[in-house]
């Protein structure tokens, strides 16, 4: 059950345009992601570098079409995400944190 979500953000992340794809990839994804900040990314790792203002829309944008790639794939419930009391980028990052990270320790198991 839980790999098989998994895959599903995998494949969600897949679908997203280069820009956001690299950039979900590179923040969330990475093998050491836990040690990456957004600002690295967003002035660091994207070629070429990006405001932060910018990077917080193109990242809220990817967040937004991971979780409705999820919802019409009846991976997660609509009323899982749309709580009224947290920002919608804070529950979508609650329900993918926990996954991101699996994937990263997936990958690195499989590169040992």
């Amino acid at each position: 059950m839980r790999l098989d979500y998994c895959n599903r953000i995998e494949q969600a992340v897949r679908r997203l345009p280069r820009l956001e794809q690299r950039l979900i990839e590179c923040r969330y994804m990475g093998t050491d992601s836990d040690y990456i900040t957004n600002y690295n990314v967003f002035n660091e790792q994207l070629n070429p570098p990006m405001s932060e203002t910018k990077y917080t829309g193109i990242r809220g944008r990817a967040f937004y079409k991971i979780v409705l790639f999820l919802i019409d794939s009846k991976v997660i419930k609509p009323e899982a995400v749309f709580k009224e009391t947290e920002s919608l980028e804070v529950n979508i990052r609650k329900h993918l944190a926990s996954c991101l990270l699996y994937i990263v320790r997936k990958r690195i198991k499989f590169a040992l």
